[in-house]
């Protein structure tokens, strides 16, 4: 009878040898839940990793692991080579307890005659691996690591070198806080290691406690743009084989764990002794449980983070310990005080400050525990002589928080009952437990059969999921695209509106242009035939009266002495304008729109020049070039001279009015002069 609905291969060693010259060749087996087996007689070690490729789920059996391999580095890139749903088996057993492959044939019923050839003995193997005979073999933890980092094949350049940095940290975080939110939403249970950087992360890395294919529901790998993404089982330290057997009860440790990562690790004993110091970089879950495990059982895990980390509460929760948090952070000169003094008592050092936050806490709980540990002690002095307790149960009890009674009730040995069995029945029960432990065995194979087949069409149903979802994810797509086409026709229409607008625009413009073509030629045709006559007088013409424009005007003498200036606007003119105008010897200012500013129309007409608006004055232009009748010119000629003389004028009586002053002080003089001889 088959426990296992799965393909199996058995394999068995024809001739050479991996560690030989001569490579190997083997012959196989392959056993299915229907249908006639499949023989391979001589193949290479290649040929058949392309069997167990095609398996993919099913079980790789052989006698002897080192007839595939020759040691454990190539082992680790064989299992590589392989499916992961494709376990290897080595039917015999575990290394140091491995049965005649003859003997467990006869337990399991299986006949064969003689000693059996390549081919019958490979059959024999997958018949054992299909019974649920042997150990599996396995080289990596039950996680796989998602590494987030910078891809190496992006360039940066130049100055932007700090720049590009913090891009793809920023990227890097960015990338970390997306997959840590799937993963939640999911319901995948991981554990987060970064290395931080000024721009985000230099580096994250999440240790992911699922199947590969949830993870790859979740995260692709990739290597393109600023960050790559990598998917990488967790290798274990060494090469294990599982086994059923029951081992003695092992002895209950405490421990301290510095999370973080660096995860440091202490580890003491119930009665204060410190049995180790390690410090794990970037370690998994299983890592912890692993290393823990090799000092005893876990009782109590201490931690002086609160609240405790998800990762440290689930070792916690696998070990069944009591979890400790301090109720106060304890500062670094706390924990050095305290470490200092433990190194004097056990005559030890501490290697790393890891060590020494993970030993810290421990030391304060122990310290608390310690105090307990006497009022029992004191306690049980008063009870009876003639009880006997076990002090290693009693401080274990007390540690995981039971009351003194409690603890020593708990602790109590109490004399085995009945008559010590015989040697022959000792033996009977030794052949029951073995009969028990194959049954066990074989229910136990059984049950994961069934289980492998439930994981199977968990798997088909969540594939069909996500085809459901590619299906969806390809209808919104395609509802995009109609869009998109829906837009780009919308667009297309805008765009021959706009250039039948522009068309009608240029026609309109064009129309434009030869108007005004036309009126320079009228204007070159008026200039040509000098309409205007000799009576009238080109004269000078401004936009403004602003200052910039009439020291440019004035510094390149376009303006001159007796100028007439026709200026369009002159609210713009200040004082220094006005200056600098009757400076330049102006005679006239004609104005279009506004009259200059108040002040300024009073100094230029004191100055002499005559200011007024265009409306008094008849002006005609050629071209652009204003021109007024020559008599306006004579007027304002006029104008202009006698303000002059009317100033020479007032500055020959000033003169005149000096001298009369002048003889009168010096006639007053003499007379003072004269009084003052005669005196």
């Amino acid at each position: 009878m088959r426990y296992s609905r799965l393909p199996v291969l058995g394999v068995d060693i024809k001739a050479g040898s991996p560690r030989g010259r001569s490579p190997p060749k083997y012959s196989a087996c392959l056993l299915k839940d229907r249908g006639e087996p499949e023989y391979y007689d001589g193949i290479s070690l290649n040929e058949l990793i392309n069997i167990a490729r095609k398996l993919r789920r099913g079980y790789l059996a052989t006698d002897n692991i080192f007839e595939l391999v020759k040691n454990s580095k190539s082992l680790r890139k064989f299992l590589a080579s392989i499916p992961e749903e494709v376990k290897l088996i080595q039917v015999t057993g575990p290394p140091g307890e491995a049965a005649p492959l003859r003997r467990l044939a006869r337990e399991a019923g299986l006949s064969y005659e003689g000693k059996p050839g390549s081919l019958a003995s490979a059959r024999l193997i997958a018949e054992l691996a299909a019974l649920g005979y042997g150990s599996e073999i396995v080289a990596f933890n039950p996680e796989y690591r998602v590494i987030i980092s910078k891809n190496r094949s992006v360039k940066q350049g130049g100055s932007g070198n700090p720049r590009w940095k913090r891009f793809i940290e920023a990227a890097i975080q960015s990338e970390a806080n997306r997959i840590s939110a799937e993963f939640n939403r999911a319901g995948i249970d991981y554990d987060l290691y970064v290395e931080k950087g000024p721009g985000g992360l230099r580096r994250a890395e999440f240790i992911v406690y699922a199947p590969k294919e949830a993870i790859l529901s979740v995260v692709k790998e990739h290597e393109w743009g600023p960050v790559k993404i990598s998917i990488e089982p967790s290798w274990k330290k060494r090469i294990e084989f599982t086994k059923t057997e029951l081992n003695r009860r092992p002895r209950p440790i405490m421990v301290g764990i510095d999370p973080g990562m660096s995860v440091g690790i202490a580890v003491m004993d119930l009665f204060g002794r410190l049995l180790g110091l390690e410090t794990l970089r970037r370690a998994s879950r299983s890592e912890v449980i692993e290393t823990l495990a090799k000092y005893g059982r876990p009782i109590l895990i201490t931690t002086d983070v609160s609240p405790p980390p998800r990762n440290v509460i689930k070792i916690a929760q696998t070990f069944g310990a009591k979890l400790v948090t301090l109720s106060e952070h304890m500062k670094i000169e706390e924990k050095t005080k305290l470490v200092r003094e433990f190194e004097g008592e056990q005559q030890i050092s501490v290697g790393s400050s890891h060590e020494r936050d993970a030993l810290a806490p421990l030391i304060k709980v122990y310290q608390r525990l310690k105090v307990l540990y006497e009022k029992a002690e004191a306690h049980l002095s008063e009870r009876p002589d003639n009880e006997t307790v076990d002090r290693v149960r009693m401080y274990e009890l007390l540690a995981r928080g039971a009351s003194i009674v409690e603890a020593i009730e708990g602790a109590k040995v109490r004399e085995a009952e009945g008559e010590a069995e015989t040697t022959e029945g000792l033996r009977a029960r030794q052949r029951e437990i073995a009969a028990l432990r194959r049954i066990v065995r074989q229910k136990e194979s059984k049950i994961k059969a069934l289980e492998e087949e439930i994981d199977h069409y968990r798997r088909l149903v969540e594939e069909m999921e996500r085809q459901i979802a590619n299906l969806r994810n390809e209808l919104d797509k395609m509802r995009e695209l109609r869009n998109v086409e829906i837009e780009r026709d919308r667009t297309v229409a805008q765009l021959r509106r706009r250039i039948r607008d522009l068309e009608e625009e240029h026609v309109r413009k064009d129309a434009v242009v030869e108007s005004l073509r036309d009126e320079i030629r009228r204007l070159r045709e008026e200039i040509a035939r000098d309409e205007l006559g000799p009576e009238w007088v080109p004269v000078k013409s401004l936009e403004s009266l602003a200052r910039d424009s009439v020291e440019d005007a004035v510094g390149r003498e376009w303006i001159q002495e007796g100028d007439v200036v026709i200026v369009s606007d002159a609210a713009s003119a200040g004082l220094r304008s006005a200056k600098l105008l009757t400076e330049a010897g102006v005679y006239a200012l004609i104005y279009v729109k506004s009259p200059p500013p108040r002040e300024v129309l009073e100094y230029l007409r004191e100055s002499g020049v005559y200011v007024t608006d265009i409306e008094s004055v008849e002006v005609r232009w050629r071209g652009a070039v204003p021109h007024v009748r020559r008599e306006f010119l004579i007027r304002v000629a006029a104008t202009a001279q006698r303000v002059k003389e009317a100033e020479e004028e007032r500055e020959s009586q000033k003169e005149d009015r000096g001298d009369i002053l002048s003889i009168l002080w010096e006639y007053r003089r003499s007379l003072l002069e004269e009084e003052s001889a005669s005196h």
